[in-house]
């Protein structure tokens, strides 16, 4: 019965371990991330695996992002030690956790069960408040039971605080190296990729309805060059402010910069726009909640939005961008 209900899973859990039983010195971990629709902690029949999911494996001793990967459209995701190059790969023998990111709007995790039953069954191990899985040794040569986790609807979010390495301050992207990196991204200074991704998650702000600052099919060296326009106002610089949050958000995420970024020393995998920020008392001058956290992704697109109505609060935006990039500077 059991067979039957996660059917597609136990398939994909044979195929490894028939690819591990094939070469004596593999070792592989791997998981699931399923909507848990009653909201137990245990994977039940009827519930099945969520897609587009980011499974992260950190460092436990440092946080230091290891290796990440999609799940696929199962909810399910392999690691190894190299040996099969179909997987990626993370180091044997090192002690990591396995952090979920990039949930579907309106899921938090399910109710924590750790260790797992020995009998097979299913169950999250992931700490709600982290999205993480407790640490372990990559010493197995097979292991699929130690780094599930379950989704309930309506659960809060952990809070993915921000750290370092996450952003930079607006003098970094002001000095060479900063404006080096912009230039580098997804093939060089003519890439027009991260001109497009501002200007179409953020049209008011830097699209079609920015007037001057509208970076349509632009190239990397205009967004280069529209922060230096942005650095050199004199007074208060709100507009770097933002844009280096954008500017942290894209090139951390992999998906959309690639690892570029680790150079200088950003945190790459799932993104800044999926870390969170306390606003404080800024929350009210910003339309938003005071004392309450918020993605930095939630923040740009607010900062989007209240440019589009004409109620831009330049000082409340200017004090929260500075503290998103001052606390996750990457010095």
């Amino acid at each position: 019965m059991k067979r039957q209900i996660f059917g597609l899973f136990n398939i994909l859990l044979m195929a490894v371990g028939l690819l591990v039983a094939q070469e004596s010195r593999a070792h592989v971990f791997g998981g699931v991330i399923w909507y848990d629709n009653d909201c137990n902690g245990i994977r039940g029949g009827g519930e099945p695996g969520v897609s587009g999911v980011v499974v992260e494996v950190r460092k436990c001793s440092d946080n230091s992002l290891v290796n990440s990967v999609t799940v696929d459209h199962n909810g399910t995701w392999t690691f190894s030690d190299g040996t099969f190059p179909q997987f990626p790969t993370v180091p044997y023998g090192g002690t990591y956790k396995v952090c979920y990111t990039h949930l579907p709007a309106g899921y938090g995790f399910t109710s924590q069960t750790y260790p797992p039953p020995i009998n097979g069954t299913t169950v999250s191990s992931v700490y709600p408040l982290t999205g993480c899985t407790p640490c372990f040794t990559f010493i197995s040569f097979f292991d699929d039971t130690l780094n599930n986790a379950g989704l309930c609807y309506g659960a809060p979010p952990p809070p993915n605080p921000l750290i370092s390495g996450d952003t930079a301050t607006i003098g970094f992207w002001h000095n060479k190296n900063g404006q080096a990196l912009i230039n580098s991204l997804n093939g060089g200074p003519n890439s027009t990729a991260l001109a497009n991704w501002l200007a179409t998650s953020f049209p008011y702000l830097y699209g079609a309805n920015a007037g001057a600052n509208n970076l349509t099919g632009k190239k990397n060296s205009a967004v280069a060059a529209l922060f230096l326009q942005f650095f050199n106002v004199k007074g208060q610089k709100t507009d770097a402010q933002v844009l280096a949050g954008a500017l942290a958000a894209y090139v951390t995420d992999s998906t959309l910069a690639g690892t570029a970024a680790v150079g200088y020393g950003f945190n790459v995998g799932a993104g800044t726009g999926d870390k969170t920020f306390n606003v404080g008392s800024n929350g009210s001058a910003i339309g938003l909640l005071n004392n309450t956290l918020y993605t930095v992704l939630t923040l740009l697109k607010q900062a989007d939005f209240m440019k589009q109505n004409g109620t831009f609060n330049a000082n409340a935006f200017n004090s929260v961008f500075d503290g998103i990039n001052s606390q996750g500077d990457i010095n």
